[in-house]
């Protein structure tokens, strides 16, 4: 999702550089100030829209990681585990000395 915001931002700042090439050629003053504005306006666009990213990235990230926390599973399912402890227990007893075994 943040990457058509990125996708987007860019695109303003392409078109922000077009305006600007273009306003150089214009032999007008007052028509090359207004075009330089127009272009100051899609630069402040693709800051905004990347910031935009970068505070969606911010709270998907932060969401993620609350439900990785929440629904975190053991990777060692319960049964597994207490039966590994319960077989080194009868491994360590079996060779332990003074055992029957």
């Amino acid at each position: 999702m943040t990457d058509n915001f990125r996708l987007l931002a860019s695109d303003f700042r392409v078109r922000a550089e077009d305006i600007f090439a273009r306003a150089e050629r214009v032999r007008d003053a007052d028509i090359r100030e207004k075009m330089r504005g127009i272009a100051v306006g899609y630069e402040k666009m693709a800051q905004r829209v990347e910031q935009h990213a970068r505070d969606v990235d911010a709270v998907y990230r932060g969401s993620y990681a609350a439900r990785c926390r929440r629904g975190a599973v053991n990777p060692i399912p319960r049964w597994l585990g207490t039966w590994r402890h319960f077989r080194r227990f009868v491994q360590l007893r079996a060779t332990s000395p003074g055992s029957d075994a």
